[in-house]
Order: structure tokens, then sequence, then C-alpha cells
């Protein structure tokens, strides 16, 4: 049975993964072996480049990816793109 540990961003880094603002380019740039695991990567891919055409990164290749979910979260929760794209982020704080 495959074990999943659960580590914090030091741990991750220390073992050469990159922090939050390089992991899109690391997962994007990622090969897999298996053909499910193709698909769903180039249907990621593929979506994630959709977005961020709408919602480009302030340095390129580098999104925030838990500002860019907690606005997809928003969304999906009904709140308009306009209040979603003008909300002032760095102080939004979301209660689930």
């Amino acid at each position: 049975m495959p074990c999943v540990y659960v580590l914090g961003a030091g741990a991750s880094h220390f073992a050469g993964y990159p922090l939050s603002l390089g992991l899109w380019p690391f997962v994007r740039h990622t090969s897999y072996r298996e053909v499910f695991a193709t698909k769903r990567a180039a249907f990621v891919t593929t979506a994630m480049e959709r977005i961020l055409e709408v919602m480009p990164p302030e340095e390129y290749d580098r999104p925030n990816l838990e500002e860019l979910f907690t606005f997809l979260d928003l969304a999906a929760r009904g709140s308009g793109p306009v209040e979603l794209r003008h909300a002032d982020w760095p102080r939004v704080r979301v209660k689930l």
C-alpha cells in the first residue's frame, strides 16, 4: 500500500522541489509515465494556461497559485468577475 507524507514547504524545498511561485512551471514540465496521468496533466495545463491568459501573474511564469485558486473558489461560489478582479487581494481573508 502506498504511503503519503504531508510535509511543510521547508522539507519539500530541501528535497529539491520548488516553493509556491515556482510550482506551476515545475508541474507543467513534469513528464508522466502513465497514460491517464499524461491526459490529466494535459487537461490541467490547458485549463491553467487559459486562466493565466485572463489573470496573468505579476512575474512571468510564476503565478501565485494560492491567490489564483482563492479567486476561482470565490467565483465558483457566485462572486462576480468585476468584484473579484478589483478585490484588494493582499487583504482578502476567506472564511469557509
